[in-house]
């Protein structure tokens, strides 16, 4: 057969005869000496021990190679906390999100000349070095609501630049705050009740609600209508729906019917939710007629278009900040001192090597980018959460979600904020990975959920969503997603926004003075994962009540209250994982009805 090819090729084949005899007699030879110690009394076994001809199989090196694998997670978390070991973290290239194709977003970016906007990276000055009396760093919700509070209390004349400046370190709207389910929701995230545990004052937890309830109500009337920001902005109520029973919620559940919440029957949430009838995942629900639902995206670029065009707020895109230091007296020269507000106290340097100096610095950022050069205080007391979101292709009257279903069999009198609109409700459930959803007007399913402490494959992320969405939805089936996408969530150890002052940068009082924090500061205001849009509003007014001096009260409570808090840092990930695990098992076995207690909510 070899002859019968040319020689160079006849070579080549016989060598490879060659090699797969040398290596299948290798191969026979291992084998028979295998089988020959096997048989030994010797080798092999040896009463109750095991020979472990390969040392990897001993039970003791797979302990450690375990140990050394959380160690090798906790040791990238310290080094590197934004290395993410297990995938890439999701990016605006690969999700788009269903935001991003809205009519009401490409209003607000390309706003009324029809060309999109374009904001530059801040740069090296020429001319020595600028100021600005505030620097915001992070251009989402919470930055920008801090800025137009500020600049409407500031009130700048008529043509005149502001004194502020709004740093992102990609592009607005691109993070958290652009990807969002968009709920307009008063309150936090932490019940009123376990608010009140963790601030041991009720009435303190009453405050902070009314707080936040004031905060809705500014973002529609005095901010949404008064500046015309058009973001889809529908009054639909929210329905929360419970898988476990009535009787293992809290005691104080009947206290929120005063305002206006009322409860339902797991008949009526299967209805109202468009659910089969034989549907058993849901025990009972309660409808809240307060909250709304809005384009986050367009939220986000209009507030940033208002900010721009009335009140020339000067923001910049693409420009993350390298680190915060404080400007020491010797270094203050006479002009610095003769500010109308006061010297400059801070130097913000960005990785350009752009630097800017200012009396105020206020953080907004995520989690990814509070690192100790910007803040010692926050590096190590935000927990990365990341969530996934999908919008279905448009489904039509196939959709579960029907519009008008509000309208069917219920008095108007337990929700007098809905629209004449006949919309469908916003929903979501209290599964520890915060099922949620709602239905577009052209008819679409954007179903949220999931969540980790690390990011996972879109694929991976996509086949969860489904699954979740199939729990709800069992009739869906496979319908098709048309948009997946990711992002990350910063959550606080009391999962309570963090609104305050980084005392480190403060400037050592004589005894018996007090230190005024209008005179200068670094200020923050983030932590806002799984809380809505709401509270950065009332972030921003807080803040901005407290850099201009009037109001010196609010801030503290927060700073007092709920200070930023230690998270176990560099287990923190790892561990709020294996919590996330627990809790995801428990809801699991609810849903079997296993009867395993209600364990209390990590957020």
């Amino acid at each position: 057969m070899l002859s019968m090819l040319s020689p160079r090729v006849g070579k080549a084949a016989a060598a490879a005869c060659c090699r797969r005899r040398i290596l299948a007699s290798s191969y026979l030879s291992k084998r028979r000496a295998t089988t020959s110690r096997g048989s030994g009394s010797s080798n092999g076994f040896t009463g109750k021990t095991p020979a472990y001809t390969n040392l990897s199989s001993h039970p003791a090196v797979k302990i450690v190679a375990a140990l050394s694998g959380v160690g090798l997670i906790c040791a990238l978390d310290f080094v590197a906390p934004t290395t993410y070991p297990f995938s890439d973290a999701p990016s605006e290239t690969r999700h788009k999100t269903y935001w991003n194709d809205s009519d009401a977003a490409a209003t607000q970016r390309n706003g009324s000349s029809g060309t999109i906007r374009q904001r530059h990276a801040l740069k090296p000055a020429s001319g020595g070095q600028q100021q600005y009396r505030v620097v915001i760093v992070g251009g989402g919700m919470a930055g920008l609501h801090t800025a137009l509070a500020l600049s409407e209390r500031m009130k700048s004349a008529a043509g005149e630049e502001s004194e502020i400046l709004v740093l992102d370190a990609a592009r607005i709207g691109q993070s958290a705050s652009g990807k969002s389910k968009g709920l307009v929701v008063p309150g936090i995230q932490v019940p009123e009740e376990d608010l009140a545990h963790i601030c041991r004052s009720r009435e303190l937890s009453k405050q902070i609600y009314e707080w936040t309830y004031q905060a809705a109500r500014r973002l529609k009337e005095d901010i949404v209508q008064k500046y015309n920001i058009e973001c889809d902005w529908v009054d639909a109520g929210l329905i929360e729906a419970s898988l476990h029973e009535e009787g293992e919620g809290s005691e104080d559940d009947d206290e929120e019917d005063d305002d206006g919440c009322r409860v339902m029957t797991a008949a009526e949430v299967r209805r109202m939710l468009g659910q089969p009838q034989s549907s058993t995942l849901y025990k009972w629900g309660e409808f809240d007629p307060s909250c709304s639902g809005v384009d986050p995206l367009a939220l986000t670029l209009g507030l940033a278009r208002i900010l721009e065009a009335r009140w020339r707020v000067r923001i910049c895109e693409q420009t993350k900040v390298a680190k915060i230091e404080k400007i020491s007296n010797k270094d203050e020269s006479e002009d610095k001192k003769k500010q109308n507000h006061g010297p400059m106290k801070f130097t913000v340097t960005t990785e350009s090597g752009a630097q800017v100096q200012c009396q105020h610095v206020v953080l907004c950022t995520g989690p990814d980018l509070v690192s100790r050069d910007l803040s010692k205080t926050l590096a190590n007391a935000i927990i990365p959460v990341y969530t996934w979101m999908a919008s279905t292709v448009p489904l039509g009257d196939s959709c579960p979600l029907q519009e008008g279903i509000l309208e069917e069999g219920h008095d108007s009198r337990h929700d007098p904020n809905l629209n004449s609109k006949k919309v469908a409700p916003l929903c979501g459930d209290d599964f520890v990975c915060l099922n949620y959803w709602r239905r577009t007007d052209d008819g679409r399913l954007l179903f949220g959920s999931l969540a980790d402490s690390y990011p996972t494959p879109q694929w991976l992320a996509e086949y969860r969503l489904r699954n979740a969405m199939r729990q709800v939805y069992p009739q869906l089936g496979d319908v098709p997603f048309e948009h997946v996408w990711g992002g990350y969530l910063a959550f606080p150890r009391d999962a309570v926004p963090l609104i305050g002052r980084d005392e480190g940068f403060d400037d050592a009082s004589p005894v018996g003075v007090v230190n005024q924090p209008c005179n200068g500061g670094v200020w923050f205001a983030t932590g806002f994962g799984g809380h809505g849009i709401v509270p950065t509003v009332m972030a921003g007014s807080i803040l901005a009540d407290a850099i201009l001096g009037l109001d010196d009260d609010t801030w503290r409570v927060f700073q007092r209250e709920f200070p930023p808090k230690y998270t176990f840092f560099p287990v923190s990930r790892l561990g709020s994982e294996a919590i996330l695990i627990i809790y995801n098992i428990f809801d699991w076995l609810h849903i079997k009805g296993v009867p395993v207690p209600k364990l209390p909510k990590p957020w």
